[in-house]
């Protein structure tokens, strides 16, 4: 994930078909201060709501190396 340049990395993506990912979004630090240290795992991770406004952002796979398209997420996801 770090060699990529990249910000999360979910088990599926490394051969374990688990529902396992990790995300450290402190590359956002400089835009986003409230991303400092955020590092963190998930394990069997549920959606149950996603709340306020829909925002676009651009990005990239590490299975697919060089693939970006723009997706749309909501701010707030418990």
């Amino acid at each position: 994930m770090y060699q990529a340049d990249g910000v999360g990395l979910a088990a599926p993506q490394v051969n374990h078909s688990i529902r396992m990912f990790v995300i450290d979004a402190s590359v956002f630090v400089k835009d986003h201060p409230e991303t400092e240290g955020f590092k963190k795992l998930f394990i069997n991770a549920k959606i149950h709501s996603e709340e306020g406004e829909e925002w676009v952002f651009n990005e990239g796979c590490l299975s697919f190396p060089g693939m970006r398209e723009d997706i749309n997420r909501k701010p707030v996801i418990q």
